[in-house]
């Protein structure tokens, strides 16, 4: 599947978490500020340049929104 090996990360408050380790108000407060589009758009344009078997890391950061992508190996690709 296309993108399968990305894991998104939610960094709130400078704290990173996955999405099964946020707490309930964590989770509604990350579901009512993401932009599904703009996260969309972003992860289909890393999928474009590196292809659908990218491993690695998506951060999404609350609440500016800004999104970083990184490698399995910790290098910036955007």
């Amino acid at each position: 599947m296309r993108g399968e090996k990305i894991t998104n990360i939610y960094v709130i408050d400078s704290v990173e978490y996955r999405y099964h380790e946020l707490n309930s108000y964590q989770t509604e407060y990350v579901n009512s500020l993401m932009n599904r589009i703009k996260y969309d758009e972003f992860r289909n344009k890393i999928l474009f340049e590196e292809g659908d078997d990218l491993e690695g890391t998506i951060k999404i950061y609350f609440p500016s929104h800004k999104m970083e992508c990184y490698d399995e190996y910790g290098v910036l690709l955007n």
